[in-house]
């Protein structure tokens, strides 16, 4: 009982504060100098964030709001996204970066509370090469690696992006990313490969993969049967990368892969390829991104609702207005509206009958951000076509949103 109540007392007495000293040579007052913490303080003051001459992490995030008024449901708002960032310069060259998301206020209907999105090291090997390891996002195409609701003039991710590539797709592993800018030119390369846990599609009696949610309940990061978040459901690694060619400022190209085994067997590949292409110019911007997927499907697996090919795509044009009223009601010089139009469109092959699973989407919609691109509220008109095995169901929706960067 003695030790016991030593150990309370311990951890309910104040800590001796830790007394600034000159720094060496420099002379800054708020050096603190790295000396072995008082006895019995080693696991709370032997931290390096502590011993450092200046704050080496800073703290940003950004936040939404949603409401949604969908055809055959309850109009309602949906406190949908807090993302906390933290990134931190270690050394001069190991740098950590990590986004912890919270959806739906901290409640999730899934059963997820607080999410990693991602959490990675990163060391720099050469100005051109780097090395990462830890949770990363997928690099199968652009949207997924910007896909912040700040930077986005639309309130729901594109269509393909739900099932076929479920944004916000992560997982973990490691691999190499870097870069290449040709010298006095515009020109620049840029890669990034990785070997990843892959996508859990479960046993083949049993998967997680389907006609009817594609990829979505086999994401990395969910917990599919007994696999854990974050790890993997066979022995076989997936290969995933993505580069991309900039010619000039507002152009850029990318082909994207990932490819890997997705049953607890280990019995049945898969290989997702994606294209996207960015262009801006003055005033307009069109993206264009696409993947198509492949799985190899034993007859049970078949029998149980399994897929063999998923495709989807999207094209999205907007012109950015920066009219002189606008400057009085966002207070900013770069106050601007943006309408743009979104068509969307995805076929994911049905087993259990002749014709595949076809959804179509037409986006209008019009964002007005208040400043440099930090803040933007949005309202959209969303029509959705189910065709093929699907039966059309009534679920057009007006939505409006506001996000902001902090």
């Amino acid at each position: 009982m003695l030790p016991a109540l030593s150990l309370v007392a311990l951890l309910a007495a104040p800590a001796a504060p830790v007394q600034a000293e000159p720094g060496p040579e420099t002379g800054d007052d708020y050096f603190i100098p790295r000396r072995r913490p008082a006895e019995g303080q080693e696991g709370l003051y032997s931290k390096p964030f502590l011993y450092a001459r200046e704050g080496v992490a800073r703290v940003g995030g950004y936040v939404d709001l949603e409401l949604r008024n969908e055809e055959g449901k309850n109009t309602s708002y949906r406190a949908h996204r807090l993302v906390p960032f933290i990134y931190a310069s270690v050394s001069d060259r190991v740098s950590f970066a990590t986004e912890i998301e919270l959806e739906d206020a901290g409640e999730d209907a899934e059963g997820g509370l607080i999410e990693t999105e991602f959490a990675f090291i990163d060391y720099n090997l050469t100005d051109h090469l780097t090395g990462r390891a830890g949770v990363i996002l997928t690099p199968l195409g652009r949207l997924n690696l910007l896909h912040d609701s700040p930077l986005l003039d639309s309130t729901d991710r594109p269509l393909m992006h739900t099932r076929i590539v479920p944004s916000t797709l992560r997982e973990s592993g490691m691999g190499l990313l870097g870069s290449w800018v040709r010298t006095g030119g515009d020109l620049r390369l840029g890669w990034e490969a990785y070997a990843t846990q892959g996508f859990k599609g479960g046993a083949q009696t049993a998967p997680a993969i389907s006609a009817a949610n594609g990829f979505r309940n086999a994401r990395p990061h969910k917990k599919v049967n007994n696999v854990k978040a974050y790890t993997d459901n066979n022995s076989n690694m997936a290969a995933v990368g993505r580069v991309t060619a900039s010619p000039f400022v507002g152009l850029e190209g990318g082909l994207s892969w990932h490819v890997g085994s997705w049953d607890d067997q280990n019995e049945n590949d898969y290989g997702a390829y994606g294209l996207d292409l960015h262009w801006a110019s003055g005033r307009w911007e069109l993206d264009l991104e696409g993947v198509a997927v492949g799985l190899d499907t034993t007859a049970t697996a078949k029998a149980a609702g399994v897929p063999d090919r998923m495709l989807g795509g999207y094209a999205q044009v907007e012109h950015h207005l920066y009219w002189s009223a606008l400057r009085h009601v966002g207070g900013d010089e770069d106050a601007h509206l943006t309408p743009f139009v979104r068509l969307g469109r995805e076929v994911i092959d049905n087993p259990a009958s002749v014709a595949d699973n076809e959804r179509e989407r037409v986006t209008v919609g019009l964002s007005f951000r208040p400043n440099a691109s930090h803040t933007v509220f949005k309202f959209e008109r969303q029509l959705n076509d189910e065709s093929g095995a699907l039966a059309d169901v009534d679920d057009d929706a007006w939505l409006w949103s506001v996000a902001t960067y902090f």
